[in-house]
């Protein structure tokens, strides 16, 4: 659990929270003290998980509870005029200037203080401090004032001033990303000799979608390497006679040639569907089971190709063609209960065997090696970015993955490598709770969700170190 809290909230409410936050011995917290725009930055882009946060602040795409109020009192020189006062008022504060946080950490927060010295009679100009502990420091030293949540007493050198407590009391809410509307599980494996992993219910089966065209893929290779395929042996495919789909074949207008090798290309780096079906009717599904069984993926299992799960859609949904039948899914109002949903009767596996078999692949036990380095390259290829590679916008970070998408079911598998560490392979699949075509909450937790993942498992490779003698 990672949270964060304003600078401005007293030590104690701070440990108080995180106390609170602690409800599981085997959860981790990790507290943040940072300023109110880097919290809400840091909440949006998933780095936090919740933040407490000063009010008023700009908290578009997030959600936010109920404004809350903590004390807070004017903070003086201990001997000023002001603490010695029987009644002080603000006018009596001139000659002092006001120790402040900086405006860009609370830009609505500085600007409604400021506003509230300016009714009661006191124009200053601030002068920025980090923190609290500094405010009062900068008062101690006898030539500022400042506003604080620190209780009365708790410093030497400073008086505590109860003035408009209502108005200067200290607004705080909680914020957190909104909650992505999907069921998820996930697996993640160090490609290494230690296979750390990381697992959210890793073990349980789930839809391949796409995602069974990487099986489909590995079979390919084998079969080239085992010299039943010439993979630079040509086809010519009419795109009027293959799988619908928006990419590749499917797209053009006239029959294409292509060779064998590029046709698997197609299929993983553009989830091409009519190439799919094509190197599943060249291979037939034996060889891509065979594959599956001498790597140990018993609870791996595919069942025809793209086009037969189209078919089965066209007839459960009662449409006419796969436009109809898909058109149906994003209502989400109908609810469907497609066997493209459901494992036990469409491709499907667990995210553990996915990324046990990502992990064969990079180390070199599923392939020979030509095969091996083809794949590489070919995943490193695909052409979404919106999942698992947005969470990595790094130089030098090689994604290779594969994505599947059908209605409800969004997934994607790869591998993260970082220079100079061990390759990570991840594996996220979800089931939305709503069917619109487009759910980039869904695919920003995919992303968020395989960052956590991978970071968590993130380890040099020392193998790679080159070390150089004096």
């Amino acid at each position: 659990m990672r949270w964060g809290a304003t600078a401005a909230l007293p030590d104690r409410i701070i440990t108080t929270c995180a106390a609170v936050l602690r409800t599981d011995p085997d959860v981790t917290i990790a507290t943040e003290v940072a300023a109110t725009t880097d919290l809400i930055t840091a909440v949006r882009s998933g780095m936090c998980d919740l933040a407490v946060v000063e009010h008023p602040a700009l908290l578009d795409g997030i959600e936010a509870g109920p404004v809350t109020k903590v004390p807070r009192w004017v903070v003086v020189p201990a001997g000023h005029r002001s603490a010695r006062a029987e009644r002080p008022r603000f006018p009596m504060l001139c000659d002092l200037s006001f120790a402040t946080a900086p405006r860009a950490g609370k830009p609505a927060g500085f600007d409604a203080t400021q506003d509230i010295l300016r009714e009661r009679g006191l124009d200053v100009d601030p002068t920025t401090v980090p923190d609290d502990r500094t405010i009062l420091a900068a008062v101690a030293a006898g030539r500022h004032f400042g506003i604080s949540t620190a209780p009365p007493g708790s410093a030497p050198g400073v008086a505590w001033l109860t003035l408009a407590p209502d108005a200067i009391a200290l607004r705080v809410r909680i914020v957190w990303r909104p909650d992505a509307g999907c069921s998820g599980w996930l697996h993640a494996r160090r490609c290494s000799t230690d296979d750390v992993t990381l697992s959210v219910h890793g073990d349980e089966r789930v839809v391949l979608a796409s995602v069974y065209k990487l099986p489909l893929f590995l079979a390919f290779c084998a079969e080239v390497d085992a010299g039943r395929i010439d993979p630079a042996s040509e086809l010519r495919i009419d795109p009027s006679e293959c799988t619908p789909g928006s990419t590749g074949i499917a797209s053009m207008r006239d029959p294409v040639t292509m060779s064998r090798r590029d046709l698997a290309a197609s299929m993983m780096t553009v989830s091409d569907n009519a190439a799919a079906d094509v190197l599943l009717g060249e291979i037939g599904p034996v060889a891509v089971h065979d594959m599956l069984a001498r790597l140990g993926l018993e609870r791996t299992n595919i069942v025809g190709g793209t086009a037969d799960m189209y078919r089965r859609l066209v007839e459960e949904t009662d449409s006419r063609t796969t436009v109809e039948a898909f058109k149906a899914l994003t209502d989400s109002d109908a609810a469907w209960s497609v066997s493209a949903y459901d494992p036990a009767f469409t491709s499907a596996t667990t995210a553990e065997e996915m990324t046990r078999l990502l992990a064969a692949v990079w180390a070199g036990d599923a392939l020979s090696a030509e095969q091996t380095t083809f794949v590489k390259n070919v995943m490193r290829n695909q052409i979404w970015p919106h999942r698992i590679a947005a969470a990595f916008p790094y130089r030098g970070v090689s994604i290779a993955g594969k994505t599947g998408t059908i209605g409800i079911i969004r997934n994607e598998v790869a591998v993260v490598e970082f220079p100079g560490e061990h390759p990570v392979a991840v594996a996220v699949f979800t089931r939305a709770a709503r069917a619109e075509p487009a759910l980039p909450v869904v695919d920003a937790a995919i992303g968020e969700a395989a960052r956590i993942a991978v970071t968590e498992l993130r380890a040099p490779n020392m193998s790679s170190v080159e070390f150089s003698s004096a």
